[in-house]
């Protein structure tokens, strides 16, 4: 239910509260379990001091690699944004994830992304060339909404 919930979040954001929950819900069950246990009472006021400690790392761990592959995401997105504005692609400079760095190769390929459109009709007026991405736009004036 919570994945679904972080479905449309960033990826730091989705690990951030993974990391949370893992660590509460081990520290829950460690303390139950030890409460259960025949240990002794500085045993048992140890235990949650170390369950924290270790939480805690894997909290920072979560955070930072989130962080790392939200960053970048959105060397990508600024990527493949250029060549939207009709520039080339230029793959990124940072050391990207494996799952990145195999999509930046592919949009390296020559002709990979290459669009070609021509018209025997003149072109496209002027006037249009501003709307022609726009969704649901159309040029004849008996059917623009």
């Amino acid at each position: 239910m919570v994945l679904r919930l972080l479905a449309a979040r960033s990826v730091a954001t989705s690990l951030t509260v993974v990391a949370a929950l893992t660590v509460a819900a081990t520290l829950a069950g460690v303390v139950v379990i030890a409460l259960e246990m025949f240990i002794s009472r500085k045993d048992l006021d140890v235990l949650p001091a170390v369950v924290a400690i270790a939480g805690i790392a894997g909290f920072a761990v979560g955070l930072l690699l989130g962080r790392r592959v939200s960053a970048a995401s959105r060397l990508m997105l600024a990527a493949v944004q250029e060549v939207g504005r009709g520039g080339g692609y230029c793959r990124p400079t940072a050391v990207l994830p494996a799952e990145l760095a195999g999509l930046s190769a592919e949009l390296e390929t020559p002709g990979i992304a290459t669009v070609s459109v021509s018209d025997s009709c003149g072109g496209i007026p002027a006037e249009h060339l501003a709307r022609v991405f726009d969704v649901g736009f159309v040029a004849r004036p008996s059917a623009r909404r």
